[in-house]
């Protein structure tokens, strides 16, 4: 039928993603952005939540920060905003304030932010969400889940997972999740130039799953963090081996198409 989509500007999730249904982030489903540490999975699950909300007024979003707390959401937000409105002020405080204004005023109450860790507090307030009119929620990040007693992790992931695919299912709504790559993936330096699998996801056995598609951000070149490539290896209703070269603010994009073994 006629489904919904959430734009957010960068093609690799607005024209690969979900191809084979409806091209960009659909509801109904989990998806996964991931990364080495200190990659800058926490800035791209941002910017695709304040992207989503200026592309379509209608979109409601929730951002559950385990990683950056609120105000650095926010400082981001601003700071892209003073570049997309060219603020011209005394100062730089004058321009943020400026800057802040206008986000207030365009996108209210529109972007939620919280910082829940406990899976049960999650979805209990994901519902609540859900039932007010949140279209998209954004997960930051999967391994800082809150483990109780001996639970292994692999299994609380997984169960975490699946309670977001459920949740998903049973409001309509859309979840994006980060995750870290695995330990061993992330420790191995002779790993830089090889991209990254689905495999390489921290517990991906029981993650994968459950997962409807996946992206993850890598670099081409370690020593420079200006430019980074965004790799499509799990693609539940579309082609996979495809990838986008971003500039890190990821407002200029060049599109690129990687094939298997390249």
């Amino acid at each position: 039928g006629d489904l919904r989509r959430f734009k957010c500007g960068l093609p690799v999730f607005d024209d690969i993603i979900n191809a084979g249904l409806h091209p960009g982030i659909l509801p109904r489903q989990v998806g996964v952005v991931c990364g080495r540490t200190g990659y800058g999975k926490s800035t791209l699950a941002a910017f695709i939540a304040f992207q989503m909300v200026t592309v379509d007024p209608s979109c409601r979003v929730h951002f559950f920060s385990l990683e950056m707390p609120a105000e650095m959401i926010g400082g981001k937000a601003v700071k892209r905003q003073i570049a997309a409105d060219c603020i011209k002020a005394d100062s730089a405080a004058d321009r943020a304030k400026i800057a802040a204004t206008n986000l207030r005023g365009t996108w209210g109450d529109r972007v939620t932010i919280s910082g829940e860790h406990e899976p049960d507090q999650v979805i209990a307030r994901a519902a609540q969400m859900a039932r007010g009119g949140t279209n998209v929620f954004v997960f930051d990040h999967l391994h800082r889940i809150s483990l109780k007693g001996k639970t292994e992790p692999r299994w609380a992931y997984g169960n975490f997972m699946l309670e977001l695919t459920n949740h998903a299912k049973r409001h309509n709504v859309a979840w994006l999740v980060a995750a870290q790559l695995s330990r061993k993936y992330s420790n191995d330096f002779t790993n830089t130039k090889r991209m990254p699998m689905d495999s390489d996801l921290a517990e991906s056995g029981m993650v994968e799953q459950h997962m409807h598609w996946c992206v993850a951000l890598h670099f081409d070149d370690p020593k420079n963090r200006n430019v980074a490539r965004l790799c499509v290896i799990k693609n539940r209703h579309g082609v996979a081996n495809t990838s986008e070269t971003v500039g890190v603010d990821y407002e200029k994009q060049s599109y690129t198409r990687r094939y298997p073994g390249s």
